[in-house]
């Protein structure tokens, strides 16, 4: 389910949210009654919420007890808070930075992203990415996890920073061109080429940094990101089958590409764009540029290229 935000009032109005309701799971009890279980979302981290029914006769859900939450009153008890009461909040971004407690700049980016998109054209394409940006299990990663373990924006709000570069430069070259381009794939394409990152890094808390997963060694972020995308195309058919198609090639000829698989125009300007915003990012303010060496595991300064005056690369 892509979720919901929503006011949740006890029987005394006061207010508990806003919450991202971010996923509903139905279950029975030991005798058979049915409950659900919610996981919420809010200003202070995520928490579980339990709806019952007021009877054991009622099928109808009229409460949710929330606990392990610390709220205004100082109380620490368990919650109880009418569904009967509870005020959908429309999904916008800024009412999923409060809930997704995202700080400052995390606010900042999102919007950004979703400044792209509002300069999508087509309708279709303008509301498929709109489904994506605004579905939680994407967005509580995407603005916090780095674009890279080892290379280019390597620490924490690398992926969705990345991202913005990327799909900076993309706009660029796309309306710089003097052949036939779809701008709007191209914008949507560099929006979403590293999304498949969301599902292959992982926080390992113990090292207090982030890995790989198990299905990034076996797969990828290019087959993740594909899957994660036709999971959306399945849920929101709002793709055409060239846009489809397109947006696919665009994941295929990220980094090295099959030599069977023809390079749209599209592709090769995120592409190109993808590879100029992961440069850019490791140089330096003083010139100096920084790789990441293996053997050592950690980054250090490339001496034989530096930068000039002028910015030209110079070899020495």
């Amino acid at each position: 389910m892509k979720g919901f935000i929503a006011n949740y009032l006890d029987k005394e109005n006061k207010n508990y949210g806003p919450f991202f309701v971010a996923n509903i799971f139905t279950h029975e009890t030991e005798e058979g009654f049915p409950y659900q279980k919610l996981i919420l979302y809010n200003g202070r981290g995520k928490t579980v919420g339990y709806s019952f029914n007021e009877s054991q006769n009622d099928k109808i859900y009229k409460y949710i007890k929330i606990s392990g939450m610390k709220f205004k009153n100082g109380n620490l008890e368990m919650i109880n808070i009418n569904i009967k009461n509870a005020e959908i909040v429309e999904l916008s971004i800024e009412n999923i930075g409060k809930t997704l407690n995202l700080n400052t700049a995390e606010k900042k980016y999102l919007k950004e992203i979703h400044g792209f998109i509002d300069l999508i054209q087509d309708a279709e394409l303008k509301t498929f990415m709109r489904n994506i940006f605004t579905y939680w299990r994407i967005l509580v990663s995407f603005t916090r996890i780095p674009a890279s373990l080892r290379n280019h924006d390597s620490k924490r709000n690398g992926l969705i920073k990345h991202t913005l570069d990327v799909t900076k430069i993309a706009v660029f070259l796309a309306r710089n061109f003097s052949v036939d381009i779809d701008v709007d794939l191209c914008i949507a394409g560099a929006l979403i080429h590293d999304i498949g990152k969301t599902r292959v890094y992982r926080k390992d808390y113990r090292k207090s940094k982030y890995v790989y997963s198990k299905k990034a060694n076996l797969l990828g972020h290019k087959y993740c990101g594909m899957k994660l995308i036709d999971k959306f195309l399945n849920e929101y058919c709002y793709l055409c089958e060239n846009q489809h198609i397109t947006l696919a090639n665009i994941f295929l000829n990220q980094h090295s590409a099959d030599r069977d698989v023809a390079v749209t125009i599209e592709a090769y300007i995120v592409k190109t764009a993808d590879e100029m915003a992961a440069r850019m990012n490791v140089i330096l303010p003083s010139g100096e540029i920084r790789e990441y060496n293996k053997n050592l595991k950690k980054f250090v300064i490339d001496t034989n290229l530096l930068l000039n005056s002028e910015n030209d690369v110079i070899n020495q």
